[in-house]
């Protein structure tokens, strides 16, 4: 079983069928929403062919005013999340803060790994035997199944500084996904990827395809967008270790993968301790390392490692606290999925949950608390060290 099936005339093919529908939609919400598809398209075959791809912008656009209203509306919503953050500076400040200890202590002892540059490669047969058998414990084989028969994933070679990456290409409108992965190879940080994009595309499955608004703010004005990938990934985790496998990479994966965790959430304490102004003018990429070291240094007693941590990051109020979250969010509902499935009470109560303003008063009502985030967080650590 072949795991890559889609090629550049599939991905042709999903361009065109977009700018059809496109051509007969007249609501804007609806048009942004295909519009922003087409982007993810346009991106994405560019990427995979090499071929020069970009949004038709005369039939994305049938005036200069329409085309401004789009910008105007993801504007909007980057500034949303923006505002909500600002909002609740001190609760993300409170809640990273003990994030960061939770991880320094489990994590102490491991920062010495030396990491390996390279994974032994399986066959075929091995890799989808594992990734199928996961995937039945939670009855999804069927809608993975459905993936490959429809030529629906991609692969396209890694861009500079990228590893194990991949995305997915999402039409909210008919509730279905496409895969693209990068520089494939059948070996367990890509079976881990393959695990974290579906993961995605289970979690935009289950929107609803006639809220176009909701999507869109889903996508660019959430923190939560990037939970349900990675509960997938460390299910994924969780599974192989429990059947031994390859457990000399599986270890080094998941110390790198903590690390990195980590890392994501050092940002957004960061970001935390900024004021607002800074804040905002972080999407100007008009703040140095050296202005945000003048603001935060009181917290950290080594300046040199918190430069050296800065350097090549880049903090924002999208993607820097979207990481951060989803590791907090993930090890808990990671816990109850374990007790009572992927239809576990509190997987259904963030199903219902995902797409509304944040509120901290209503993630603690809801069951997202500390003390299970630390006692998974040190259980799973724990794995490194036997």
């Amino acid at each position: 079983m072949e795991i890559i099936t889609g090629n550049e005339h599939d991905l042709m093919q999903l361009i065109e069928g977009a700018y059809k529908r496109l051509d007969q939609t007249r609501d804007n919400l609806e048009r942004y929403v295909l519009i922003d598809y087409l982007y993810q398209l346009h991106e994405a075959y560019r990427s995979m062919t090499g071929k020069k791809s970009y949004l038709n912008e005369k039939r994305a656009f049938r005036s200069k005013s329409q085309s401004r209203k789009y910008t105007q509306y993801l504007d909007s919503l980057f500034f949303r999340l923006e505002d909500e953050f600002i909002k609740y500076k001190e609760y993300h400040r409170d809640l990273f803060d003990v994030m960061l200890s939770v991880n320094d202590e489990a994590l102490d002892g491991l920062e010495d790994t030396v990491f390996s540059n390279g994974y032994q490669t399986m066959s075929k047969e091995e890799f989808c035997e594992y990734f199928f058998e996961f995937l039945n414990e939670y009855g999804l084989e069927d809608m993975f199944d459905k993936f490959i028969s429809g030529r629906k994933i991609f692969n396209r070679p890694l861009n500079e500084n990228e590893k194990y990456a991949g995305t997915v290409l999402h039409d909210p409108r008919k509730k279905r996904s496409s895969i693209m992965l990068c520089d494939f190879e059948y070996t367990v940080p890509y079976m881990l990827t393959l695990g974290h994009e579906f993961g995605h595309t289970f979690d935009l499955n289950k929107l609803n395809k006639k809220d176009s608004d909701a999507y869109m703010k889903y996508s660019y004005s959430s923190v939560y967008g990037e939970t349900i990938a990675i509960v997938f990934e460390k299910l994924f985790y969780d599974f192989l270790f429990r059947k031994k496998y390859r457990l000399d990479d599986l270890k080094e994966i998941y110390t790198e993968f903590s690390f990195e965790g980590k890392n994501y959430v050092l940002d957004a304490y960061i970001l935390s301790l900024l004021d607002d102004k800074t804040i905002r003018n972080l999407k100007f990429d008009s703040v140095s390392d050296k202005e945000i070291l003048g603001q935060v240094s009181s917290y950290f007693t080594r300046h040199d490692e918190l430069l050296d941590h800065l350097d090549g990051r880049s903090l924002d109020t999208w993607k820097t606290p979207l990481y951060a979250y989803g590791d907090y969010f993930s090890t808990i509902l990671k816990d109850s999925v374990h007790k009572e499935r992927l239809d576990s009470r509190l997987m259904r109560r963030f199903f219902e949950y995902r797409t509304k303003e944040f509120n901290p008063e209503d993630l603690e009502y809801h069951g997202f608390d500390m003390e299970t985030y630390q006692r998974v967080y040190k259980r799973d650590i724990s794995r490194l060290k036997k």
